[in-house]
């Protein structure tokens, strides 16, 4: 019985020998192969656990003890642009590791790049600086549908000199945008809240239609993005949060938002008291808004209206906002005529089609597909699939009978007739290279299919 054992433990053993990935990390440039010690080293396989590994005094690294499977391989360093193994250029996909059984993949080569900086100084209209200045770099990237819209990517504060240095972003272009929201720096309620100033791009457009963007290349430090704010008035914001249906008020978090993303003016969260009434008391930037309620009191309620801020001293505004129960959207994700993989590390997002809208929070299926998307306020939403497994793709997303890939989804009231999310497998891949006029990679380009 003892021999019996040890073959069967033997067998195991020899049938599933374990393998391991090795390399090295470099510092891009330098003439000495300067190596890269501690650097931080992330595993990945599938939905699998990560692994990570720091490399060594010389910039070693080793992975050890894998079974055998496909991983993908990721470098962070502060300073240095994020890399993932067999990536071309920043900003693109890598290439995955396969590791056969009892395989030992060797001479892996990280050559990391000195991350880019933007930096500058934000005065007022007398050339004073200003401190606690919100600068904010934006990229431009497009919606659901394809619409181009900025997006803030990274940010800094300007320090007493009216300084600010916004770090270890990624090459490419930018629009930076300088403004403040007016923050109080005292705990003391009486204190007048501090001047405001409008919004403005470099170099000193308010406009966003006029706006042009910032190159910068792989370890560049772009400096001189400076910028000249003019004061502006303030409104006082008053309102009253009621149930939608009773009409009967509730108690509720409050938080005022700009619609447009490029405009870098937020209002934090105010807490309306049991009749309902609140106020943003430290005053608003002229603009347009969207206020959004929240309520978990008694029943999750959530609703949104939209006002517009005019640039008059002493302005204030009265608010109605209504707030309605949220709506549970459920749904499956299906193969046709196939078995799929683990999908528990995929997510399902519902986006509004009215820009600013707030949307629920995105949602991970079930071993068996099965996914619930909580507190939908009523509108139209466009439905978004990502982190699917690779060669896995939406091939059709169906309400009862009706095809709705390429079309809004209509959210009113709980539907008994569930989402269906069809995955298919025998989808296509385009594979191509950005190039610049004099034939050189055009490095940190965006492609979007539409």
């Amino acid at each position: 019985m003892k021999k019996l054992l040890v073959a069967v433990l033997f067998l195991q053993a020899a049938a599933s020998p374990r393998g391991s990935i090795e390399g090295i990390v470099m510092k891009a440039g330098t003439a000495l192969q300067q190596s890269l010690p501690h650097a931080r080293l992330e595993l990945r396989e599938g939905p699998g656990t990560l692994i990570v590994v720091r490399s060594d005094a010389g910039g070693r690294f080793v992975f050890s003890n894998l079974a055998a499977g496909r991983y993908r391989l990721f470098l962070t360093e502060d300073g240095f642009i994020r890399q993932e193994y067999g990536q071309r250029f920043p900003n693109m996909p890598g290439l995955p590791i396969n590791v056969a059984a009892g395989q030992h993949v060797t001479n892996i080569t990280f050559r990391l790049d000195a991350a880019p900086t933007i930096a500058g100084t934000v005065l007022d209209g007398n050339g004073i600086p200003i401190a606690d200045i919100l600068v904010t770099a934006a990229r431009r990237t497009y919606d659901v549908r394809g619409r181009p819209t900025l997006t803030v990517v990274a940010s800094a504060l300007t320090d007493d000199r009216g300084a600010y240095r916004i770090f270890w972003i990624d090459p490419g272009d930018y629009y930076v945008n300088a403004g403040s929201p007016p923050l109080r720096t005292s705990s003391d309620a009486n204190e007048p809240a501090r001047p405001a100033y409008a919004p403005v791009y470099f170099p000193g457009v308010t406009d966003p239609e006029g706006i042009r963007p910032i190159r910068v290349d792989i370890g560049r430090e772009v400096n001189g993005v400076d910028f000249r704010l003019r004061g502006q008035g303030l409104a006082q914001i008053f309102g009253q949060a009621l149930h939608a249906i009773t009409r009967k008020p509730v108690a509720a978090t409050i938080t005022l938002s700009p619609v447009e993303e490029s405009n870098v003016a937020r209002y934090h969260g105010q807490s309306s008291v049991a009749s309902g009434a609140f106020v943003i008391g430290d005053g608003v930037a002229p603009g347009s808004y969207i206020v959004v309620g929240r309520s978990d009191s008694l029943e999750k309620l959530t609703g949104f209206t939209r006002i517009r801020v005019p640039s008059l001293p002493g302005f204030f505004l009265n608010v109605r906002l209504l707030l309605s129960p949220g709506i549970r959207v459920n749904g499956r994700m299906m193969g046709i005529a196939q078995s799929l993989p683990d999908l528990r590390r995929s997510h399902i997002t519902l986006t509004s089609v009215e820009p600013g809208v707030p949307s629920p929070a995105r949602m991970s299926p079930t071993a068996d597909g099965a996914f619930s998307i909580m507190d939908a306020i009523p509108g139209e939403y466009l439905l978004t699939v990502s982190d699917l497994p690779d060669d896995l793709y939406v091939k059709a997303v169906r309400h009862g009978v009706e095809d709705i890939l390429e079309s809004a989804i209509a959210v009113a009231t709980e539907s008994t007739a569930p989402l269906q999310i069809l995955l298919g497998s025998d989808g296509g891949r385009i594979t191509a290279a950005i190039l610049r006029r004099d034939g050189r990679p055009a490095v940190g380009a965006q492609v979007v299919l539409v």
